[in-house]
């Protein structure tokens, strides 16, 4: 499916409609719509925002992103079809502060063997030894390119 010039890739949800319903009872929302809409754009939503610390999709072992796909589609059901935003808000907000933590690595996600899961993702800033230094590489000639003159300064400077 193309919307708007990008590529929506599929999503699997992490719940079905017995778990959702385990959470949550709310009328007027259909078994089929929720397993053909709620639960995975919820599901793209965890991903979209859980990616940038974890490799998404996640296994079907994770009762973590289940819960997490359970309250997405919750709320994406309520801000588009009630009128009491309120509740919507209260929800954000909670969804937010679990993503949030599991982000910042002050949480962790659980699996159906017990086993805890953190954020792995790159947090930290990539480091390079020639990061200060002008590349060699650039748009000129090759015959005028050169390596920077104050990193040959400093490698000299190292024998000395």
């Amino acid at each position: 499916m193309v919307v708007q010039g990008y590529r929506l890739m599929p999503a699997h949800p992490y719940a079905n409609y017995t778990q959702y319903t385990a959470v949550y009872s709310t009328p007027g929302l259909s078994q089929t719509q929720l397993e053909a809409h709620y639960l995975p754009a919820g599901a793209r939503y965890i991903d979209a925002r859980l990616s940038q610390a974890f490799t998404v999709p996640f296994s079907s072992n994770n009762l973590t992103a289940r819960d997490l796909n359970i309250y997405a589609a919750q709320l994406l059901f309520l801000q588009g079809r009630t009128s009491k935003q309120d509740d919507a808000a209260e929800l954000r907000g909670f969804l937010d502060d679990l993503i949030d933590a599991l982000v910042k690595k002050n949480g962790s996600m659980s699996l159906s063997d017990d086993t805890a899961l953190v954020a792995t993702g790159a947090q930290f800033d990539v480091y390079s030894t020639t990061q200060d230094y002008t590349p060699v590489f650039n748009m000129l000639d090759p015959i005028e390119q050169q390596a920077d003159s104050d990193r040959l300064n400093d490698e000299a400077d190292a024998i000395d």
